[in-house]
Order: C-alpha cells, then structure tokens, then sequence
C-alpha cells in the first residue's frame, strides 16, 4: 500500500491510473471514497480495472456537490475480487480545493 496526499479541484475532473506492478487484477473490481475525518462520504469515483492498474474518475459535476464547507478528507483506493482477495492500493488526505472560475 501507498500513502500519497492529492488535491480534488472542486468542477474539474479528477482522474488518476494507479498501477501495481506484477499483479493481475483481471475480474477484480474497485471502489474508491472521500470521506471526512468522521467518516462521511463525500464523494465516491467510478472505477475500472485493467490488468494490473486502476482507474478512479470523479466527474467535475459530482464534486461540485460536496459541501463547500469541507477543504479536507481521506481518500483510499480498494482492489477486491469475490473470494480472493480485497488490497488497499493507495490513501491519504485529499485537500478539496473550491476555485472554480464563474465565467
């Protein structure tokens, strides 16, 4: 597992690849949240799998739904598949930056 802090620009798509080397994660399926410090979930992203890496997408019109009042949270990254096996690729905090430009 890694812990990497990252930055969700509130209104811009947020997609980042995580790959772990030598693993084969065909017919897993991932899920990855923000969540605040006392576990609400802020926003979940779309995932896909493809061999060894991941793919997490958080649209910029879902997180423009995340409550202006919150500038942190903890993400993970989770690869299960049924009856086999379930790892955390990757977490750490996630700053939510709210800079939108209104033009």
């Amino acid at each position: 597992m890694t812990i990497f802090n990252d930055e969700l620009h509130c209104g811009s798509d947020f997609v980042r690849r995580y790959v772990a080397d030598g693993h084969d994660f065909t017919g897993a399926t991932a899920v990855m949240k923000v969540r605040t410090e006392n576990d609400i979930e802020l926003v979940a992203a779309d995932c896909t799998v493809d061999g060894e890496s991941v793919t997490v997408k958080i649209p910029g019109e879902r997180s423009r739904e995340i409550p202006r009042r919150y500038r942190v949270g903890k993400y993970d990254v989770f690869v299960t598949k049924e009856n086999d096996y379930s790892y955390k690729l990757i977490m750490g905090d996630m700053r939510i930056v709210y800079d939108e430009s209104m033009h």
